[in-house]
């Protein structure tokens, strides 16, 4: 199913947003963490306050962090990934991944 956003991931309890990053990375695109280089200069924290898709009127609030990094050795065109697993009783997931060029903000 289509996303058309970049790769992310949830920061597990006691890991750093830089932990996260690489681990997602290495996970999704099967990177290895020293081709990794986090710019960490781009680094933003913010909330994103939603109404709950699992208790209707609820809201949920979600920490996000959004980083640049730095990847040796990705395709210049598109390709597919098998994400990997943590252990044994986890699905492997095909992704497909493909170049965009980022979306110009609509003009209000």
């Amino acid at each position: 199913r289509p996303r058309h956003f970049p790769p992310s991931e949830k920061i597990k309890r006691g890991e750093t947003y830089q932990q996260a990053a690489i681990r997602g990375l290495y996970e999704e695109l099967n990177i290895h963490p020293m081709a990794i280089t986090l710019q960490t200069e781009t680094h933003h924290q913010y909330q994103h306050q939603i109404p709950s898709m699992s208790y209707p009127g609820l809201d949920t609030l979600y920490q996000l962090h959004s980083v640049e990094a730095h990847v040796v050795g990705l395709p210049t065109g598109n390709f597919i990934t098998n994400e990997a697993a943590e252990n044994s009783h986890d699905a492997v997931t095909r992704h497909h991944w493909a170049w965009l060029r980022p979306q110009e903000p609509p003009v209000s």
